[in-house]
């Protein structure tokens, strides 16, 4: 078939046409009713049934514990979502720090501080650096002693416990809001 050429479909049986009354689709139209006029809801604008969603992960990311640049940079990087007026749902699909970060309730509530920053909504989805691996040493965490049969905990300097090392999850993702 050539472009612009059109066919015509082969004839069938004929369609029943729809009970337009207001009587139960069991039921037939009362003799001389007049059926009410059918109309078709209202079809929204095309750019009311578009979202746009500024969707991120693995930020702000940082290659050991020290690094901090993508964190500076993250202000900026909201101000550019924030300026865009198409926007309107922000999305995180998780990892805010990566396996070589540590896991600390300080660190998750710079997050939070820095997200406020977005004008739009926030919808954040944690990762598995969240929520599967700071119990893990490059995370703060420890590693098992097959001897004593415990985790030795990943200290600080001065020996304590780096934040989650002790078992406990940040107070910061402990609810919704």
């Amino acid at each position: 078939m050539r472009r612009g050429q059109t066919t015509k479909a082969p004839a069938g049986p004929a369609l029943p046409s729809p009970v337009t009354s207001t009587n139960p689709p069991c039921c037939k139209p009362l003799p001389g009713a007049t059926p009410p006029p059918v109309t078709p809801p209202p079809v929204p604008p095309v750019a009311a049934t578009k979202l746009t969603a500024a969707v991120y992960g693995d930020a702000p990311y940082g290659t050991s514990p020290s690094d901090t640049s993508q964190f500076q940079a993250t202000p900026a990087f909201i101000d550019a979502v924030n300026a865009d007026p198409k926007v309107q749902l922000v999305m995180h699909v998780g990892d805010i720090h990566s396996g070589k970060q540590y896991c600390t309730a300080a660190y998750d509530q710079s997050i939070v501080d820095l997200w406020a920053r977005f004008a739009d909504p926030l919808v954040y989805t944690p990762g598995d650096n969240e929520w599967a691996d700071c119990h893990k040493t490059g995370e703060g965490g420890g590693a098992y002693n097959a001897t004593t049969q415990r985790i030795d905990y990943s200290t600080d300097s001065s020996g304590n416990p780096i934040d989650y090392a002790n078992g406990t999850r940040s107070p910061t993702w402990t609810s919704c809001g």
